[in-house]
């Protein structure tokens, strides 16, 4: 395996489980706080962004050059059926899952940076609705921690 694809793999995997971790309900607002602080504080370290947003553009790049490949191959938009030996249908597939690989991560990723800002929302509101004092503290932490 090409040691670019196994990144982009680990990325998606590593997306996946964090939006997983957003996703799940949580018994209270303070748990909800307390994962995000721990997102914020990932997200906080430049080492982490570096690294995230050359993954992105890696993946970018294979994206570019695996849907050329698949426009090369008369197979992206082709009304045409061709016939095709064995070989080229392996080839083809492994483009298409590749494709898919890539753009999926791509499309997580923003949706993994949308999740949070809702989740910070959420959190900021509820603890708006329960006329808590600690509002501006809340909003001050989070501003920090970005």
């Amino acid at each position: 395996m090409d040691p670019g694809w196994l990144v982009v793999t680990l990325a998606l995997l590593t997306q996946c489980s964090l939006v997983l971790l957003l996703v799940l309900p949580v018994p209270s607002n303070a748990v909800r706080g307390a994962i995000l602080r721990l997102v914020h504080a990932i997200w906080g370290a430049q080492f982490v962004r570096f690294t995230v947003v050359l993954v992105m553009a890696i993946d970018v790049v294979y994206l570019w050059f695996t849907l050329h490949v698949m426009g090369r191959q008369g197979s992206l938009f082709s009304p045409v059926d061709t016939a095709r030996t064995e070989m080229e249908e392996i080839a083809l597939y492994r483009d298409e899952r590749n494709a898919f690989i890539t753009a999926g991560n791509l499309f997580l990723f923003l949706v993994l940076r949308r999740l949070v800002d809702i989740q910070d929302q959420l959190r900021r509101a509820r603890i708006a609705s329960k006329g808590h004092d600690k509002v501006e503290q809340v909003i001050n932490e989070t501003k920090k921690a970005r």
